[in-house]
């Protein structure tokens, strides 16, 4: 089920550059149901010889998400998003 921008999304992201996939995904709650629901979720796999580049895969993405629908909150680990996620509070 998509979700409407009057539904809260909360968002973890989890980056990877080389070794591991990377994946953003966003949920929200259900209250008729009472339940969380996965409303939107990209993945992407990187090589060592194709690395990703962070900004243009999912620092795009949460772009996307904040335009289209009611982003509350997007968590990470900051070891791999450090840089992004300042590029992305400098863009609001």
């Amino acid at each position: 089920m998509l979700p409407t921008f009057e539904q809260h999304l909360f968002v973890g992201v989890d980056a990877s550059i080389k070794h591991d996939c990377a994946a953003v995904v966003a949920a929200y709650h259900d209250q008729e149901q009472g339940k969380v629901v996965l409303a939107k979720h990209r993945i992407w796999y990187p090589s060592p010889k194709e690395p990703l580049d962070l900004d243009g895969t999912i620092g795009d993405y949460l772009r996307y998400l904040h335009r289209n629908y009611s982003v509350q909150e997007i968590d990470f680990d900051p070891y791999q998003m450090h840089d992004l996620s300042t590029r992305l509070r400098s863009d609001g």
